[in-house]
C-alpha cells in the first residue's frame, strides 16, 4: 500500500476510515519484508522488522490496531515476523494485526451504516489473491464488493493470477508465470467486467498485463483495489 499504489490503495483506506470518525495514524514503516524473505535475506527482513515493532508496540499496547489492506504485508506480519524476530514485542504487534475488509465489514455490517453506500451499477469480477486465501480473509472482501449493489458481481474463482511475488517479475520466469495466469486472463476476458478487483498490488499488476485494462476504464477493463470501490460508493 506504500509503495506500489499509494493513492488508489493507503490514501484510500485513510480517506474511508477518516470518513467513519476512525482515527488513523501512518508511522513511516519499513516494507513488512515479504520480498527479502522470499529472496532469502533473512538478516535484512529481521532489521526491518525490528524497527517497525519498536514503533507500533507503543500504540498497540495503548489499543490501537494495525490495518492491513494488502494481504502479503498481513502475512508477513502475522506469520513470518515472529519467526524471524522471536520476541514478545514482535507477538503483541502481530496479535493486534486486522484485515480492512474485516474492519469495513464490521463497520457496514449496521444497516444505518450501509444507507451511506450508493449502488456502483457495475459489473465487476473480483479476484482472491492467494494470500487472502492463506489467511483465510477473503470472504470478507467478496462480502464487502457484495454490500455495494453492483448490476453483477462474478467470483473469477481461476486460481493463482501466475506471478507469485517476486517469481514472476523475473525475466527467466515470464512467460511460465504468464501460463500459469492464463486461466484466469481467460474468464476475466469471458466475464467482459467494467472493473476487476483484487486486494492485492501485485495481482493488479499481473492482470494489467494479461488482458485489455486501463487505469481509469476508458480503454478497456479497469484493476483496482476493492477499498476505490467502496471509496466511490461513499461520494
Amino acid at each position: 500500500a506504500e509503495y506500489y499504489d499509494p493513492d488508489g490503495e493507503k490514501n484510500t483506506l485513510v480517506e474511508i476510515l477518516g470518513a467513519l470518525g476512525i482515527t488513523v495514524h501512518t508511522p513511516a514503516l519499513n516494507c513488512c519484508g515479504i520480498s527479502k524473505i522470499t529472496q532469502g535475506d533473512s538478516r535484512g527482513a529481521k532489521g526491518d522488522t525490528a524497527e517497525n515493532v519498536d514503533k507500533l508496540l507503543k500504540p498497540v499496547r495503548k489499543g490501537a490496531k494495525v490495518v492491513f489492506s494488502a494481504p502479503s504485508c498481513m502475512l508477513s506480519a502475522k506469520r513470518e515476523w515472529g519467526r524471524i524476530h522471536d520476541t514478545q514485542a514482535t507477538h503483541e504487534v502481530a496479535g493486534a494485526c486486522i484485515d480492512a475488509h474485516e474492519l469495513l465489514l464490521e463497520v457496514f455490517s449496521h444497516p444505518e451504516m450501509r444507507k451511506q453506500l450508493k449502488p456502483s451499477g457495475k459489473r465487476v469480477a473480483w479476484h482472491l489473491p492467494c494470500h487472502s486465501k492463506v489467511l483465510n480473509i477473503g470472504e470478507a472482501a467478496k462480502r464487502l464488493i457484495d454490500l455495494l449493489d453492483n448490476e453483477t458481481t462474478v467470483n473469477l474463482d481461476a486460481g493463482c493470477c501466475g506471478l507469485s511475488g517476486t517469481f514472476g517479475l523475473k525475466t527467466d520466469n515470464f512467460d511460465m508465470s504468464m501460463k500459469i495466469g492464463q486461466p484466469l486472463f481467460t474468464k476475466i476476458n469471458l466475464a467482459r467486467p467494467d472493473v476487476v478487483t483484487s486486494s492485492c498490488g501485485i495481482c493488479q499488476s499481473q492482470i494489467r498485463q494479461g488482458v485489455k485494462t486501463s487505469e481509469d476504464g476508458k480503454d478497456g477493463t479497469q484493476v483496482v483495489h476493492p477499498l476505490r470501490l467502496l471509496y466511490d460508493a461513499l461520494k
